[in-house]
Formats: C-alpha cells, sequence, structure tokens
C-alpha cells in the first residue's frame, strides 16, 4: 500500500479542552492562527516588588528575542538546505572551522544542534544540548517560559522543535498533579506539530524524528499515565491520558516507526478496556485508536489483524454515545464500511480530522 495517500486519525490540538476546578478551563492550543497573546508576566520571574518583576521578565524577553532575530538571519541562506535535511553543511564553511560552542549565542547553539542531530551525530549533538539548558537556565527561563515561546515561535519548525525538546527536558517529572500534566500535553503537543511540518516538508529528517523527537516526549507520557486518579478529576484526568496516547501515537506516525505505533496503540486500547469495562463500545476513541491500529497493522503485512481492528471501530462507530453530532457519527460509520469492502485492505482511505 502507497502510504503517501493514506491519511490517518487525526485530532488537532486546538480542540482539546479539559475543564477542571469550577470552571477553569485549561486549552490545549498549538495552532499558530488560534493563539492569544499572553497579556502575564512569564512563569520564573524573581521574588520582590512589582516593577521589579516587570523588569525581570522585560529584560529576559529582550533576551529571547535577541537570540531569535539572530536565528531569523541565517533563515534565508540555509533555506535549500532545509529542503534537504542537512543543516549541517552550514557548518562547514571557513568562518566556523574554529566554532567554539562556549563563546556563541544561545540561537546559534540551537542550530549547531540541530545539524548535529539532522547528521546522527549523537554524541556531541547531546553535549551541545546540555550546555543550551545550562544557558537558558542561567538566563532564569523555566519549562513553562521555554514552553510558551514554543507555542508562540512559528518562523521554523526546526526551531519550534528544538524549542519544545528543550521544554520536555526541562520539565519536572517528579511532579505528578493534574495541571503539571496539561502543561506536559502542551509540550508534548507543540513536538508533535512540529513533528507534523517537519515530515511533510523535510522528509529526510524523519530519523531525526524517531532518534531524538519520540525520545524527548517519552518521559512526558509516561508521566502524564501516572498520575493518580481521583473523583473529582476522573472524567478530566482520562481525556489527558487520551490525548497523550494520540500525540504520541501520531508522532509515531510522522517518525514512520510502525512497529512502536503499533505498540502505543495496542496500550491504548488496553487502556480504553480497562477504564471503560463493559462500555468500551459505545466511546468513540476506542474506534479511533482501532481504526490506526488497523491502518497501522496494514503497513506491517499484518492483514488479519488489520481486518479485526477495523472490524472493531466500524462496531464502536455505530454504538458510540460520544460523538458531538450524527452527522459526525455517520460519516465515520460510512468511511469505515467503505474500509472494509477493500479487498486486501489495500487503498484505504483514513479519518482525518
Amino acid at each position: 500500500m502507497n502510504r503517501s495517500v493514506v491519511n490517518h486519525f487525526h485530532v488537532n490540538a486546538q480542540n482539546v479542552v479539559l475543564n477542571v476546578n469550577e470552571g477553569d478551563e485549561y486549552f490545549c492550543n498549538v495552532n499558530p492562527e488560534k493563539r492569544e497573546e499572553e497579556t502575564n508576566g512569564e512563569p520564573g520571574t524573581s521574588t520582590g516588588t512589582e516593577k521589579a518583576k516587570e523588569v525581570k521578565t522585560s529584560q529576559r524577553q529582550m533576551v529571547w528575542q535577541t537570540d531569535l532575530h539572530r536565528i531569523l538571519k541565517y533563515e534565508e541562506e540555509i533555506a535549500d538546505l532545509h529542503d534537504r535535511g542537512d543543516l549541517y553543511q552550514e557548518f562547514r564553511h571557513d568562518w566556523v572551522k574554529d566554532y567554539d560552542p562556549s563563546q556563541r549565542e544561545i540561537g546559534f547553539l540551537m542550530r549547531y544542534c540541530l545539524s548535529l542531530m539532522l547528521t546522527n551525530h549523537e554524541s556531541q549533538a547531546n553535549d551541545i544540548f546540555d550546555e543550551i539548558l545550562i544557558l537558558i537556565q542561567n538566563l532564569s527561563e523555566t519549562f513553562l517560559s521555554v514552553l510558551s515561546l514554543a507555542e508562540k515561535y512559528t518562523a521554523d519548525d526546526f526551531i519550534t522543535m528544538m524549542l519544545g525538546l528543550i521544554a520536555a527536558k526541562m520539565a519536572d517529572l517528579d511532579n505528578n498533579t493534574f495541571g503539571d500534566g496539561i502543561e506536559k500535553l502542551k509540550c508534548m503537543q507543540v513536538v508533535r506539530e512540529a513533528a507534523g511540518s517537519i515530515s511533510k516538508h523535510t522528509p529526510p529528517a524523519k530519523p531525526f524524528l524517531r532518534r531524538f523527537c519520540v525520545k524527548a516526549v517519552r518521559p512526558l507520557f509516561e508521566n502524564i499515565q501516572q498520575i493518580a486518579s481521583r473523583v473529582d478529576i476522573r472524567n478530566n484526568l482520562i481525556r489527558l491520558k487520551i490525548s497523550a496516547f494520540h500525540s504520541l501515537e501520531i508522532l509515531l506516525l510522522y517518525a514512520d516507526d510502525d512497529i512502536e505505533r503499533a505498540k502505543v496503540l495496542e496500550r491504548a486500547l488496553d487502556f480504553m478496556k480497562e477504564t471503560y469495562k463493559d462500555e468500551v463500545h459505545l466511546r468513540k476513541w476506542f474506534g479511533n485508536f482501532s481504526h490506526n491500529l488497523g491502518i497501522t497493522y496494514t503497513n506491517l503485512g499484518r492483514h488479519g489483524e488489520a481486518a479485526t481492528v477495523l472490524l472493531q471501530a466500524l462496531n464502536t462507530f455505530q454504538l458510540a454515545i460520544d460523538f458531538d453530532d450524527k452527522n459526525e457519527q455517520l460519516q465515520d460509520v460510512t468511511r469505515s464500511r467503505n474500509m472494509l469492502s477493500v479487498p486486501s485492505l489495500g487503498g484505504l482511505v483514513i479519518i482525518d480530522d
């Protein structure tokens, strides 16, 4: 089957809304066209008077703006290198032969680190990445402030990805609260959305997605799955964990890793069964995960298993009680029927929202 014509079920990040604590809403939104400007000071501001906080925040924002402007200066000269997924060429010119990472700005370090990642110089890339982390932490930046920048930055998918990887590394994985899990989901979604654009426009970079990006978000995913449930957050926590499963499996799709994606989707189905018991076939996400697993099995040549889970998806879509409207349900049922009617499950048209 030609993978390039297959569209997988994919919910955009801005569709995820988690309601907690007396009507407070946490929007997991990484669509640059729908972002709202934040008016509050960035997290991580030092204590003191309000004026001192404002000055501190302003200074920190100026540092980031300066670094980002330096990054943007490289855009035009390396545009063709982006297309080939080979940023490393940028750093083979004479003027950087004596390159000393400790003497360069954060923006240049990020470019250099990306070049090493994209050409599989993993040990060197990790060393530069650790140095970037130290420099950023010395600026009093936090997981939340770097994540906020990653959500806002739209000029370059690779830099957005790098910011997402930095935020993921900075995340406090010992803090297993529901609110903390929401921020980690946002970070996963930033990485996922950047990966989708990179996969589309720079296919040679897919190994980079597998080696570095999937690895970076795995701890966030596992941390979310380990958050303990309480009566007052149960429903929202279930949605949070389902969204984490979805973000990871779509990231693995972009990374072209069907083997790992199948494992994540199998685990997602087990989670749905454990959560909803006998009512699991009434939940559309059981159908969505079954649907995507069927396509993944097809890509792996496991056609018998693919037919089984695709039939499971059809049955779930017919019975599910949590569709937003009847038209959405009818559309999914019709598509599932069409898929199962195709000989050998080849050339399936897969749901893409």
